[in-house]
């Protein structure tokens, strides 16, 4: 079962070597444009960068509010320390935006940069359709000729 144990450790890795996070378009909602300020709610997006070859569906991400920020999946909900994002597929070679949602700024000033944000892959299912359909067909070996001699 060498090739069954392979496979299932490569789908375990897939994402330490195929998939990107980050968080883009962190916008203010309620507060001062420029800087982020106490209480101050803003709005945000994850971006899921699938670079593999294998479709990733039904993928949830898990954020977690850090320092005392809290988050919303959506605007007028309740602010918690964490949640899970409804499902997406991210296809293979793709990217998806996953939000927008919104988080609240600390209560009280951080000293010096702090990570407010933390977003990882919660449960997937690995879909090898496209590994499997891009992966056939090339021109490759085997390659065949057909050899004879040609007469008068």
């Amino acid at each position: 079962m060498a090739f069954l144990d392979d496979l299932y450790a490569a789908i375990r890795d897939y994402p330490t070597a195929n998939v990107g996070l980050g968080f883009v378009n962190v916008t203010v909602e309620n507060g001062t444009a420029g800087a982020i300020n106490v209480n101050e709610v803003w709005s945000f997006w994850v971006k899921v960068q699938n670079r593999g070859p294998i479709h990733m569906k039904k993928l949830s991400l898990s954020l977690w509010g850090w320092a005392g920020t809290t988050l919303s999946p959506e605007i007028g909900a309740q602010f918690t320390q964490h949640f899970r994002t409804l499902t997406r597929d991210v296809n293979a070679t793709s990217t998806v935006y996953f939000g927008p949602y919104y988080f609240k700024a600390p209560a009280a000033a951080t000293v010096g940069a702090k990570d407010l944000l933390s977003a990882s892959l919660g449960d997937w299912d690995a879909d090898l359709s496209y590994l499997l359909s891009k992966a056939a067909g090339f021109e490759s070996a085997p390659l065949a000729h057909y050899n004879v001699q040609v007469y008068p």
